[in-house]
C-alpha cells in the first residue's frame, strides 16, 4: 500500500513539476495553450500551476470561505469537492493553488451547467500581440457542443511574465461575479420530469462524491429529470446534499429517501 501511495505522490510531483516547467522555458501562446488543454480536460490541479500566482494568492479567500467550516456546522462543499475527511486546520495546511484548482473545479462545474456545455472539441491559438515586454494578450478560439449543435467563442488571455515565467491572468473579480450570479440562477421548473434514482447507502465515501457530482451536471444540463437519492437512514447526508441543491438552485428536481422504498 505504501508502495502504490508512493508511486501516486511520484505521479502527482511529477505533473507539478512538468506544468511548472512549461510555464518558465515556454512562449507565452504555448502556455496558453497548455493551460486550455488543461482547462478543457477538466484538470484544474494542472491548470492552476499555469494561473499567476498573485492570482492564485487573490483566489484563495474565495475558495477557503468556499469549503471551510464555520462553527459546528459541516461545510457540504468542502466534503463533496475537497474530501469527506478533511477538516479545517487541513484545509489550511494545503498549498494555495491546491484549493484553488479544487474552487475552480467546482466553479467550472457550475458554469458548464448554467451555459449547457456538453463537450469540448478543441481550441486553436489565432494571433498573440504584446501590451508590454512583460504582458501579452492571446486570442484564442474555441469549439463545443450544446445541446447537439457546435458552436465557437473567440476570446482573449491575458498572460503576464515573472523573471523567466509566463503566467495566465485571471480576474477574481470575474469568477465572484460568476459565483454569486450562478447562485442566484433560476432553472425553468417543468411540470413533469423523468425520475432517476440513485442509490447512495453502500458507497464509500469517494463514490458518493463522484456520483453526486455527476448527476449535479445532469441536473444543471437537463431540465426535464429529477433524481431520487437513496440514502436509508443517514439523515446527515440528506442535509449535505439539500444544502448543495438549493445554493445551485436544483432542489426542486431532488428528493432524498431515507428509508428504502418496499
Amino acid at each position: 500500500m505504501n508502495f502504490i501511495k508512493a508511486i501516486f505522490l511520484l505521479l502527482a510531483v511529477s505533473t507539478q513539476f512538468v506544468c511548472q516547467a512549461v510555464a518558465q522555458t515556454s512562449r507565452p501562446d504555448q502556455v496558453a495553450a497548455a493551460y486550455l488543454q488543461a482547462r478543457q480536460n477538466g484538470d484544474w490541479k494542472s491548470a492552476v500551476n499555469y494561473i499567476h500566482p498573485d492570482h492564485v494568492a487573490r483566489l484563495y479567500p474565495y475558495s477557503l470561505a468556499l469549503f471551510k467550516n464555520e462553527g459546528n456546522k459541516e461545510n457540504s462543499f468542502r466534503k463533496f469537492f475537497v474530501g469527506f475527511d478533511v477538516t479545517n486546520d487541513d484545509l489550511l495546511s494545503k498549498p494555495q493553488s491546491v484549493l484553488v484548482g479544487d474552487f475552480l473545479a467546482l466553479l467550472n462545474l457550475m458554469r458548464s451547467g448554467r451555459s449547457g456545455l456538453t463537450e469540448f472539441l478543441g481550441f486553436e491559438i489565432v494571433n498573440s500581440f504584446a501590451e508590454a515586454p512583460d504582458l501579452t494578450n492571446v486570442v484564442v478560439r474555441e469549439r463545443a457542443r450544446c445541446m447537439g449543435e457546435e458552436y465557437k467563442t473567440v476570446s482573449v488571455l491575458r498572460l503576464k511574465r515573472t523573471v523567466d515565467s509566463w503566467f495566465v491572468l485571471i480576474d477574481e473579480e470575474v469568477f465572484h461575479a460568476e459565483v454569486s450570479a450562478l447562485r442566484l440562477q433560476r432553472l425553468k421548473q417543468l411540470s413533469s420530469y423523468r425520475v432517476i434514482s440513485l442509490d447512495l447507502r453502500n458507497m464509500t465515501g469517494d463514490q458518493k462524491s463522484a456520483a453526486f457530482k455527476s448527476a449535479l451536471r445532469r441536473l444543471m444540463l437537463e431540465n426535464d429529470i429529477k433524481y431520487e437519492f437513496i440514502i436509508g437512514k443517514d439523515t446527515a447526508l440528506a442535509s449535505d446534499l439539500r444544502q448543495i441543491a438549493v445554493t445551485l438552485n436544483v432542489h426542486y428536481r431532488t428528493e432524498f429517501v431515507e428509508t428504502p422504498r418496499q
